[in-house]
């Protein structure tokens, strides 16, 4: 009997032909000879909340590698951490800070797993590092045939680059060895509001200022909101930073929940308020700017949180969704001046629009930063019918072939509005991962939406999905 599953998104579902919670390697190694026994497939989930089926397929077991939960090892002098894929970044972040450490690359919300975040190659806010890439020292994964692999840059490179943002395509990850650094101390410097217009020079500053050798006191985190109400639509920007707090001695724990409940439910309020309310919308970035003007010492391990409470807001018939493109550093302007163009034309209302700096990295095959880029986030509420859904196809691919035009490119880990010819237009390199994929597994063992709708519409890559039957009593 096969079980509806869905994704973070609360739009994508699969009929799954079993849920299995492996615990060990050994475990994951027997899940994959049944499923290559049976001819059944399999997908891979972390914590849940992709929003593009990257952990959906119909007929397929899905591996969830919760119970792959363990901090193996923290070595304090060498600044590494080996943890399973399982691990959070909230339990990682807990362990490392009594010790004085933090990942190089911290993300804004900490119930995503790392596994989950090296299969689609997570970035933060920041501007010191860029991709968690960039921080992977080694992993070690199960192929489609059981066989363990340990991969870095020299040791099995090509695995290692395919499994970095390879959506769990490529294997089971096992663990990943990580660099870390220390929980140094930040101070909020600046927080300041500008036409977009002038916003490349703010950011060709505060990036030489991340770099500068000897730098006393660098910006290592930076982003910037857009006004996305209706009458500024993206003409002007709030810029935040943090430099670095020489000699700092703040004692502040790490936080899991970086909001009181009273600026949780504000942050709530706010959202659902800008929703249905023209005249909250119209005030939005006003209070945006309030609320970031507060400043404030923080610790790495806290500098760049946000609540991942504060965007679960069940609606009934309704959902938050998110799209990310990635820009060439220099030609942002061009980007937001023709984007603006499409959202006004099609009365398309955002939440949000977040902006940060990414530099250069190509340690994964599908680098979404071969230059140095700055990503746009665009957040906004999604009615769940096939009407809105379509509506909102039309209006991302028409985006994203403004930031094609730039020469920029997008996020794979969230919805499929790419076109074929615009995703091989933005990462020319898709065919070549499939053949890739197929030559490590060759059965199309692992598989997810992602693949079904842009690999098996293709003839070199077709299989018929397998019934999955004799999964239905595991």
């Amino acid at each position: 009997m096969s079980t509806l599953i869905t994704d973070g998104s609360r739009t994508y579902a699969a009929e799954a032909a079993g849920l299995v919670r492996p615990r060990d390697a050994r475990e994951v190694r027997d899940v994959l000879a049944r499923a290559r026994r049976t001819g059944t497939g399999v997908c891979i989930r972390g914590g849940g909340w992709n929003q593009g089926g990257l952990t959906l397929a119909d007929g397929a077991v899905q591996i969830d590698t919760g119970a792959l939960d363990r901090i193996l090892d923290i070595d304090v002098e060498a600044r590494t951490a080996r943890v399973q894929a399982g691990v959070t970044w909230d339990s990682l972040r807990e362990a490392l800070d009594p010790l004085g450490l933090s990942p190089r690359v911290t993300q804004s919300y900490g119930v995503f797993t790392v596994g989950g975040s090296v299969s689609i190659n997570a970035h933060g806010r920041n501007i010191d590092t860029g991709v968690l890439a960039a921080t992977v020292l080694s992993l070690r994964v199960v192929l489609a045939d059981g066989e363990i692999v340990t991969a870095d840059r020299e040791r099995e490179p090509d695995v290692f680059r395919l499994v970095l943002g390879g959506l769990g395509l490529v294997g089971v990850l096992l663990d990943v060895t990580i660099e870390l650094t220390g929980n140094h101390e930040y101070r909020k410097s600046r927080v300041a509001v500008m036409p977009t217009g002038e916003y490349p020079r703010t950011l060709r500053e505060v990036t030489a200022a991340a770099t500068a050798e000897p730098a006393e006191s660098p910006v290592h985190f930076h982003y910037a909101r857009l006004a996305v109400t209706p009458s500024e639509l993206w003409e002007k920007l709030l810029c935040v930073d943090y430099r670095l707090n020489p000699g700092g001695r703040s004692r502040e724990p790490v936080r899991s929940e970086p909001l009181s409940r009273t600026d949780l439910l504000k942050q709530r309020g706010l959202f659902l308020g800008c929703t249905y309310s023209s005249w909250m919308r119209e005030r939005r970035f006003g209070w945006e700017v309030q609320h970031r003007a507060r400043m404030e010492t923080v610790r790495r391990n806290n500098v760049a949180k946000e609540s991942i409470q504060a965007l679960s807001i069940p609606r009934k018939g309704s959902g938050y969704w998110l799209q990310e493109f990635f820009l060439p550093a220099h030609r942002i302007t061009e980007f937001l001046d023709a984007g603006r163009e499409v959202l006004r034309a099609e009365r398309f209302q955002l939440l949000n629009t977040t902006m940060r700096f990414v530099p250069r990295n190509t340690d994964a095959f599908l680098s979404y930063a071969t230059e140095d880029r700055v990503a746009a986030v665009v957040y906004f509420r999604q009615p769940l019918d096939g009407a809105a859904i379509a509506r909102t196809v039309h209006v991302m691919r028409a985006l994203l072939d403004c930031a094609l035009d730039v020469g920029g490119t997008y996020y794979l880990s969230y919805h499929r509005y790419a076109a074929p010819e615009q995703l091989r237009r933005a990462y020319p390199a898709i065919d070549d991962f499939f053949r890739y994929k197929a030559k490590l597994d060759p059965e199309f063992t692992f598989r997810n939406q992602f693949w079904t709708h842009y690999a098996e519409a293709d003839g070199d890559f077709a299989r018929c999905a397998p019934d999955g039957a004799e999964w239905n009593a595991w």
